[in-house]
């Protein structure tokens, strides 16, 4: 996953430390483990994700998921709409680099049967 330092820092000024690392573990976790997919509504598993304590839940909750500027509920499911468009442009990226390898592949082995 890319680390837009200057993005994120701007979306959690003035948030406590501990909140915003258990918002880049939500990050991380909605990138790496389901590719942009969409985090469960599940609120055992996703206290577990970001490693909150039952006592902070409510606050990180409030901070993070209650707070569209961060992760936003779309059909049953959290995201994250800047991390989503990144992992679009990313898989966009990885096939157009694909093509045209192919392409490059393809035309070699065809001057070479010549």
């Amino acid at each position: 996953m890319e680390f837009h330092g200057h993005s994120f820092f701007q979306a959690v000024e003035g948030l406590p430390d501990q909140t915003a690392m258990k918002y880049l573990r939500l990050l991380w976790h909605y990138w790496s483990h389901n590719h942009c997919k969409g985090l469960v509504n599940d609120e055992k598993y996703l206290k577990r994700v970001c490693r909150a304590d039952e006592d902070e839940w409510p606050l990180i909750k409030q901070f993070i998921l209650d707070n569209e500027n961060f992760f936003k509920k779309e059909h049953g499911l959290w995201h994250q709409k800047f991390a989503r468009e990144l992992w679009n442009r990313k898989i966009e990226t990885i096939e157009r680099n694909k093509q045209r390898t192919e392409a490059a592949l393809a035309a070699r082995w065809k001057g070479k049967r010549k």
